[in-house]
């Protein structure tokens, strides 16, 4: 799962498929206007993928309703996805489908899924595209500062005085473990690009889990919350370091 709670409403569930599909690296619009053979229709969500070639096109319809969705309903957009020229078309509903619209899907290019499957289709893309770079590029200074072998940060501490010296070895007996923890999270030295890891991270890791990794981390149900968790704690634990040493090292 990316998102921890579920939408509230048609437009938050809108605004949300739409938030996910661009942090996938879709250029993503809500409320599109599409032009048909015979007049247009407006459909929720429209993206494109711009790094395949061609590019990859993908209509979404989100149903927030109290009520099953019915065969009526695919028909009608099975030939919108059509119009589109999509390569995919998805039925997001709260409240699932009638075995009609279950047959009307079938061999065709429209999937229908609950807000679960939808983001199950997109979490590992999601984790590859927005989470591994935001977690990158948010722990980069706190991985140089625990790194066993860095000659520019060993050089910077041993000018340091003897007291803010001994900070700065303290600070790394602590956070070494949690910093190389939260680094295979982004990085698989085994694997060509890193795993969607298992959540919660407690049960995931088990007897490996650092102590020193906030609750709020080991306890993240879903990937977003979870890269919130450790983003915070980036940047406060780098803020430690960076007041011994009066600047960033």
């Amino acid at each position: 799962m990316i998102e921890r709670a579920p939408p509230t409403d048609w437009r938050n569930l809108q605004d949300m498929t739409t938030k996910i599909l661009s942090e996938c690296g879709f250029e993503s619009h809500t409320d599109v206007e599409i032009r048909r053979a015979h007049g247009s229709v407006r459909v929720d969500v429209l993206a494109h993928d711009p790094s395949a070639t061609p590019p990859v096109i993908y209509v979404c319809e989100c149903k927030h309703w109290q009520r099953v969705v019915s065969k009526d309903i695919i028909h009608d957009f099975r030939t919108v996805v059509v119009d589109a020229g999509a390569h995919r078309g998805f039925v997001i509903s709260s409240a699932g489908f009638d075995d009609g619209a279950q047959a009307a899907a079938k061999r065709s290019k429209v999937a229908l899924v609950s807000w679960e499957e939808f983001q199950q289709c997109f979490a590992e893309r999601w984790f590859r595209t927005c989470m591994v770079p935001t977690l990158r590029t948010e722990g980069t200074a706190l991985h140089e500062y625990t790194e066993p072998f860095n000659s520019r940060i060993a050089r910077k501490a041993s000018a340091l005085p003897p007291e803010r010296r001994a900070q700065f070895r303290l600070l790394q007996e602590r956070y070494t473990v949690p910093a190389f923890i939260l680094l295979m999270l982004s990085y698989d030295p085994g694997a060509r690009k890193p795993h969607v890891p298992v959540l919660p991270l407690r049960s995931s890791l088990g007897p490996l889990a650092p102590v020193e990794l906030p609750t709020n981390i080991l306890k993240a149900p879903a990937l977003r919350p979870l890269m919130g968790a450790i983003t915070q704690f980036y940047r406060h634990t780098t803020a430690e370091f960076d007041t011994v040493f009066g600047e960033r090292a």
